[in-house]
């Protein structure tokens, strides 16, 4: 280790050193560690609490016998008990489906025909339905599903692969389609091939265009899909998912998460109460989500973080179409261009399914961003959902437009614990396939607002437990509000941001932040994914190069930064150098495909293939 001194530097060998316990790991750990982790990371409430008031405070030094305590000492006061304060509960939203398949109208449409689902209390305890006897509210259209499977893709169920053959996947998976109300799926399947697990990439390359080039429409299910497939697969512009042999309920869970990236809407939440909560101008309404995923620990410099918006296209509030792009690796703030870029697809998205109007309000949910950055968001991402307006309304600025700008933040120590029983719910467990018998969580029941007492004490902002807890002490999302154009006011923006913790159509439950936050972040995830391979062999070109802390740049590049006309420094020259390995890495097609146009003045600007871009695909 070299440990740095008065009299210079002192290397002292590994063999004498001793590291010290309770040390934070920012390395990628192993996959034994990481289960350990988890497994201690997933204590209830109570163990969470004593935790806390025990080990965390004595600790501290805060609850200890000794006189006078060391904190006193200093001036600190600190009780050793947790706070106790009122809160405020806010209801779940209905939720609406269309009716059971054999009792739908022929001659009304299904928007004319849905129903508000019944839940049960332990339902509503669990923030959650089902899909028993409802179709989706806005099912989608497919003629025929093409079927490739990997050998090996039924797994322990593969022996039996002549008993359980493609068709009977084709079958089942076609009867819950069906059964949801999903076009008219011919008897029939499409295409179905069996592709060498080893040369499975060009199989599939291949088949995608074969496909293509019939007649059978292009739905795709793919047996056994891995992230590789799903890279393949959105370059070339095909939809797909997993199939299994399971039971009903799971596939009416695969034919919901068809219908999402087919461009469908599984269900509805209240289109009065949202209007309501809008100021009764939900027609004029965008809601967007933005997120930055940023290379994981133990990747080389030069890797890029994936930026994404999504946006709503009509007032119901469920579907979201995106747009993606390549920065800096590690910066948060989305870059200005790509922040006006991003922003000006969505609003074409909205404007071409509204009549050619441009929205007027905007609800942007912004996600990962620390209170230090709050500043680069005022400054810099508000005004570029202003300039993109602006861009679209024939260069004019409009001065109906109204921006409400909300930071979600998920990463903080804050804890709710409930006082009594009534507050909390039962959970039921299954150990060995045996269900166990119910005991009390200790988690609060979903709702949970938080909106004094320990907020921020500058600007609005709130605590919200939108979600049941499936595991641990649950952690509700913080909310903070850095502008507020459109005048929702507290009361109002707290119950549309419950309403859209219920719009993840992903799910048959509410999710534990906003869905359009969520829903960026899933796009950031697929970004990842596609980087992947790229992050485990950087090719050389894209690692930070060594002379760079030198007098002389080896690229074409300037020599003096050009905001300030003085010297690079160091720090400086690996972020605008990190900025350029973004653009590179864009444009480089064995990377990041062939869909991404070079031109920044392009319309399109997305790395996927375009036939997917009316649809949720990374859903």
């Amino acid at each position: 280790m070299r440990k740095q001194c008065e009299g210079g530097a002192q290397w002292i060998p590994a063999c004498l050193l001793q590291i010290e316990p309770g040390q934070v790991v920012r390395t990628a750990l192993g996959s034994k560690h990481t289960s350990q982790m988890i497994n201690a990371a997933l204590r209830l409430p109570k163990q969470n609490a004593d935790l806390i008031t025990e080990e965390g405070l004595k600790t501290l030094g805060i609850k200890t016998t000794q006189n006078p305590k060391p904190l006193a000492a200093q001036g600190f006061q600190v009780d050793d008990k947790l706070i106790t304060f009122p809160a405020k509960s806010l209801s779940q939203p209905d939720i609406f489906y269309g009716p059971a398949k054999q009792n739908i109208q022929k001659r009304r449409s299904i928007a004319q025909q849905l129903q508000k689902v019944w839940r049960k209390p332990q339902d509503l305890d669990a923030a959650s339905w089902n899909l028993h006897n409802v179709t989706f509210s806005k099912p989608v259209s497919i003629e025929k599903m093409h079927i490739l499977a990997m050998y090996g893709c039924y797994g322990a169920l593969e022996e039996k692969a002549t008993e359980i053959t493609i068709k009977d996947v084709v079958g089942a998976m076609g009867a819950a389609l069906l059964k949801h109300n999903i076009g008219q799926l011919a008897t029939e399947p499409g295409g179905m091939r069996r592709a060498d697990n080893i040369a499975f990439g060009r199989a599939l390359k291949s088949w995608f265009t074969d496909v293509h080039n019939t007649k059978d429409g292009c739905s795709l299910i793919v047996l056994l899909f891995t992230k590789p497939v799903k890279w393949v697969a959105d370059k070339n512009g095909s939809p797909k998912t997993k199939v299994k042999v399971v039971d009903d309920q799971h596939m009416s869970n695969l034919a919901l998460k068809v219908n999402l990236k087919m461009g469908g809407d599984n269900h509805w939440l209240d289109a009065a109460k949202f209007n309501a909560y809008l100021g009764g101008r939900k027609d004029e309404t965008i809601v967007l989500g933005a997120d930055v995923a940023h290379p994981g620990s133990g990747t080389v410099e030069g890797v890029p973080s994936v930026a994404c918006i999504v946006g709503s296209v009509d007032n119901r509030f469920m579907k979201y179409l995106g747009s993606m792009r390549l920065q800096a690796g590690g910066q948060e703030k989305i870059k200005e261009e790509h922040m006006f870029s991003m922003m000006k697809e969505r609003f074409q998205a909205w404007k071409d399914n509204n009549n050619g109007r441009l929205p007027k309000r905007v609800l942007f949910y912004r996600d990962g961003v620390s209170e230090s950055q709050f500043p680069q968001c005022i400054d810099l991402e508000i005004p570029g959902i202003v300039k993109a307006h602006t861009e679209l309304n024939n260069k004019k600025p409009d001065p109906e437009l109204k921006i409400t700008f909300v930071v979600v933040t998920k990463r903080h120590h804050t804890r709710f614990y409930a006082i009594h029983k009534s507050q909390s719910y039962e959970t039921v467990e299954k150990r060995n396939g045996v269900k166990q018998p119910p005991y009390v969580n200790g988690n609060l029941k979903p709702g949970l607002l938080v909106d004094d007492y320990v907020t921020t004490p500058t600007g609005v902002n709130f605590f919200l437990q939108s979600h049941c807890a499936i595991k641990g002490t649950a952690r509700s999302a913080h909310y903070h509000v850095l502008k507020d154009g459109i005048g929702l006011g507290k009361d109002s923006l707290t119950e549309v941001t419950m309403m859209l913790c219920y719009a993840f159509g992903r799910a048959t439950k509410g999710v534990s932040y906003v869905a359009p936050a969520y829903i960026a972040d899933r796009l950031c995830d697929r970004g990842s994914v596609w980087l992947r391979d790229f992050r485990l062999n950087t090719p050389a070109k894209y690692k930070l190069p060594k002379d760079l802390a030198g007098d002389d740049w080896p690229y074409d590049w300037p020599a003096l930064d050009p905001k300030t006309g003085v010297a690079w420094e160091f720090k400086d020259r690996v972020v605008y150098w990190k900025h350029k390995m973004a653009e590179r890495i864009s444009q480089d097609t064995s990377v990041w495909g062939e869909n991404y146009s070079i031109d920044p003045m392009s319309e399109r600007l997305n790395p996927w293939h375009p036939n997917l871009d009316n649809g949720m695909f990374w859903m």
